[in-house]
């Protein structure tokens, strides 16, 4: 059997220098995280093992009492499903921005703790009864 060989000419090819890659470490500022990383609630909460919405009322000491943990609760999860629904990032700022507005709409900036989060709490049932029966109202005219 026979070989045949063929000369494989070499193509030039150009230098490629790498510029040297920063180090991830060195990359990330030292002092913080990214604003929008740190912004984020959900990473909030998870660093700091609680609720934004108690750490907003300063309701930390608390958070024993049921009837707090409850409305802190219903208060974050409506904030956090509102501010999705209007198609908002759920941040920090956002967060507070939002609960700003509604309490000043509820006039509940002014009362105690207690009363703020009794209030906020009892709004938002309003707003899910009347969500429900609009609901059912559009369900049954079918508009």
């Amino acid at each position: 059997m026979e070989t045949i060989r063929q000369a494989v000419q070499e193509t030039p090819t150009e230098e490629i220098i790498a510029e040297p890659v920063p180090d991830k470490a060195e990359a990330l500022p030292t002092e913080g995280k990214a604003t929008d990383e740190v912004d984020r609630v959900d990473v909030y909460e998870s660093e700091k093992g609680s609720k934004y919405a108690s750490d907003y009322f300063n309701a930390s000491e608390l958070m024993a009492d049921f009837r707090v943990k409850m409305n802190i609760g219903s208060i974050d999860k409506f904030v956090k499903e509102a501010l999705k629904s209007e198609g908002e990032v759920i941040t920090t700022s956002n967060y507070e921005i939002f609960l700003k507005n509604l309490e000043q709409e509820i006039g509940s900036d002014q009362l105690t703790i207690m009363k703020r989060l009794q209030r906020i709490a009892q709004y938002i049932e309003i707003k899910k009864k009347l969500k429900k029966a609009e609901d059912l109202k559009k369900a049954f005219f079918g508009e």
